[in-house]
């Protein structure tokens, strides 16, 4: 029987925050999408209302991801909170 290596990849690392793929600040909260790229939540909610004014009668609720065009499919609840943050960020414009 070998060691074990208690720092090997079984360990838990904590997540490398990278730029925002369409503003490219270091955001505090991400979007982390399908392919890996992150969106800060405000970029998130930009962009998701943009994807829907593209796609009236889509049942998804999709992100696309500035660096790719990977869309990321959001479940409801995420997407209804990105949503409610756009509409909060357009007030305050």
């Amino acid at each position: 029987m070998g060691q074990t290596d208690i720092n090997s990849s079984n360990s838990l690392q904590e997540p490398v925050v990278t730029a925002c793929a369409a503003c490219e600040t270091i955001p505090e909260d991400v979007l982390i999408l399908t392919c890996e790229h992150n969106l800060c939540l405000p970029c998130a909610a930009a962009n998701l209302h943009q994807s829907q004014q593209r796609a009236e009668n889509s049942t998804f609720q999709s992100v696309i991801c500035d660096e790719c065009g990977v869309a990321t499919v959001l479940d409801p609840a995420s997407a209804t909170e990105l949503i409610s943050l756009h509409m909060d960020l357009q007030q305050h414009i």
